[in-house]
């Protein structure tokens, strides 16, 4: 008879295989979570660069979506920032 994989020696390496796709999983996914941090930090900066250049505009223009009537008023709540 001829074995295919038995062993001890066959799951360690199985059990070795599977830390290192583990943790190269979670580097995957720390590496996803700053590049997202980052994306995120540069679209707050340039939304709030676009609104304190289009202020004026933006407080005399409410946007109304379609299907909601244009006398619905919009509470805004004013930021601290």
């Amino acid at each position: 008879m001829h074995r295919v994989g038995g062993g001890i020696a066959a799951l360690e390496l199985h059990q070795q295989a599977q830390r290192s796709f583990a943790e190269l999983s979670s580097e995957i996914s720390q590496t996803q979570i700053t590049n997202l941090q980052s994306q995120f930090s540069q679209f707050r900066t340039a939304l709030a660069h676009f609104a304190s250049t289009h202020r004026d505009k933006i407080a005399k223009r409410p946007v109304v979506a379609p299907g909601i009537p244009a006398d619905v008023h919009v509470h805004r709540r004013r930021s601290s920032c």
